[in-house]
Formats: C-alpha cells, sequence, structure tokens
C-alpha cells in the first residue's frame, strides 16, 4: 500500500506501509463509500466527504490488528533569495538538500528505508497554483488584498475528520483573524510575500503557498486520486488535515480514503514543547540511546498511544 505522509514542512514521504489488519478493514480498490455529490455556492458541483471509516482503523489496532509504517522528523523548509557562496546553488536548494541529507543519516541510523520519492514544494509552485485557481473557479475561494482565502462556509464537509462543528471553533486559534477575511475559519490559498521572502508570480500578483495547499497538491501529483492511506501527527488533524480534504475536494479531487493519526511523544508526562523547554530531537536521543533500542521503543507501542521518551 502507498501512503502519503506530509510534514510540517509540507514535504511529501512517499513510503510503503505494510498493514496487517482485520477482514473488515480491507480495502476495496475503487470503493468510494463515504463521499456523495454536494453543490459549492448552490452551482458548482464538487466531492465532499463525510465522516470516513477511520475508526475502523483505529480499532483494528485494539483488536490486534499491527499497523506498521516509518515517518521521519518534521522540518520546515528554510527559503531564501540570496546564493550560497560556497556552493554557488540557491540557498532555498542548498538548505533542502541538507535537510534531505540529515533525514537520510536518521533513516540509516535506524535501519529504515528511504522513501521512495522526496520532493520539494518549491518545485511545484505551476501544481499549486492551478490548484488554488480551480478551488477559485469552483467558487470556494476568493481573492482579498492579496491572499487567496478558501470560503469555509462553501464546504459542508468542513470539520468532520476531526469532528468539530464549525459554530463551536474558536476563531483566530491559530492566528489572528484578518480583517479581509469573510469570517474567522477561512484560511489562506496564496498570500504576498514580505521583503524577506522568497516569491512566485500568480494570477493574484507575486507571492507564495499556504501551508496547507501544497500538501494537497504534492500528494495528488504524486499518489493520485483517492489514494489510500495519509498519515500525520494527532496535532495536525485540526486544522492542517481538515484543510487538505477541504481545498483537494473543493478542486475536483479524491482525497485520502483512510486517515492514520499518531499521537504525541511526552518527555516528564507533557507533550514536548519548546515553550516549556522540554524539547528535544532525535539526534539528542541517538546520542544517549542505541539506535536499535529508540527503534524498539517507537514500534513497540500502538501509533495511536503515548509514548514516553
Amino acid at each position: 500500500v502507498l501512503g502519503a505522509l506530509v510534514d510540517e514542512g509540507g514535504v511529501v514521504l512517499v513510503a510503503e506501509l505494510r498493514v496487517v489488519v482485520e477482514g473488515d478493514l480491507a480495502v476495496q480498490g475503487e470503493d468510494r463509500q463515504g463521499l456523495r455529490d454536494v453543490d459549492c455556492d448552490d452551482d458548482v458541483p464538487f466531492r465532499e466527504r463525510l465522516p470516513q471509516p477511520r475508526d475502523r482503523v483505529e480499532r483494528a489496532g485494539e483488536r490486534g490488528g499491527v499497523v506498521e509504517g516509518q515517518r521521519r522528523p518534521r522540518a520546515r523548509q528554510v527559503l531564501a533569495r540570496t546564493i550560497a557562496e560556497d556552493q554557488g546553488i540557491p540557498m532555498r536548494k542548498s538548505r533542502a538538500a541538507e535537510i534531505d541529507q540529515t533525514h537520510d543519516e536518521i533513516f540509516q541510523r535506524l535501519n529504515v528505508s528511504p522513501p521512495d520519492l522526496q520532493p520539494h514544494v518549491t518545485d511545484y509552485i505551476p501544481a499549486i497554483v492551478d490548484q488554488i485557481q480551480a478551488i477559485v473557479d469552483g467558487g470556494c475561494a476568493y481573492a482579498a488584498e492579496g491572499h487567496v482565502l478558501f470560503d469555509v462556509s462553501s464546504y459542508k464537509a468542513y470539520g468532520a475528520l476531526s469532528g468539530r462543528n464549525l459554530d463551536d471553533m474558536i476563531a483566530g486559534a491559530r492566528v489572528e483573524v484578518a480583517p479581509y477575511k469573510k469570517n474567522p475559519h477561512d484560511f489562506v490559498l496564496w498570500k504576498p510575500s514580505k521583503a524577506d521572502e522568497p516569491s512566485w508570480p500568480s494570477p493574484w500578483g507575486e507571492g507564495r503557498p499556504g501551508w496547507h495547499i501544497e500538501c494537497s497538491a504534492m500528494s495528488l501529483k504524486y499518489l493520485g486520486e483517492g489514494f489510500d492511506i495519509h498519515g500525520g501527527g494527532l496535532d495536525l488533524q485540526f486544522p492542517h488535515h481538515e484543510a487538505e480534504i477541504a481545498q483537494a475536494e473543493a478542486a475536483g479531487h479524491h482525497f485520502a480514503r483512510y486517515w492514520m493519526h499518531n499521537n504525541m511523544l511526552t518527555i516528564g508526562g507533557e507533550k514536548m514543547s519548546k515553550s516549556k523547554g522540554n524539547f528535544t530531537t532525535i539526534q539528542d536521543i541517538l546520542g544517549k540511546h542505541d539506535p536499535m533500542v529508540v527503534r524498539f521503543l517507537l514500534v513497540s507501542s500502538h501509533y495511536r498511544s503515548v509514548t514516553e521518551m
């Protein structure tokens, strides 16, 4: 089974997942159960995903089914306009190569097979722009002050993955509510770049993608319509994964059929957090413990359980 594991920096990891489950979880090729046609703004049809049978994935693990996969540490892409003087390569390419090398070294130490592909967001800006344009053409997004925003009110299934009610959500939980938004929950698909940020041309002016759209565009590029499994941390279920589903299906695509959210790593019983000062990296852990011991710790607990480091 091929699945897309998308890190917070927007890099898609295409990895082989070995899934051993009980009968009722078997994926049925072209099965589209859980999808139905709806209208966007009353006249533009697209696909709306109803609550998916992800609870079956979780229950299978509780009954003894084993779900095994590999996921590399998150790392935000560091981009810049300047040139790396020592290599004569654009800094964003140099930094991306450095991150890839770090991931590969960690994979080797943990005896994890590398992903088949390691695409970078900056190589797929045209595909991202095309997907945004499709959402705008469908009436599910709007331009305002150089931004393009997804109109959450146009997508009735928003919140189904995380079980949230739109009316109950707290406005501005991640960022301050901007005055150009139609409603507080709308999220950015494209935004104008600041003077020190990279930018690319688009129908809405020079700018860069929002942090949700890049993942949908690259997942669909490499895995196609209705791919089987999308993984990620439980903390990304909302708003990131909700946004991925909404924007992909508003552009007319079937997105992931099953979602597998791994739980958090804790230190001293608390979730790792830079603000609390209890943050550590995989490099620090591997410097203190044998890599095979760390590997055993990570694979010995259910992916939905909290793991104490």
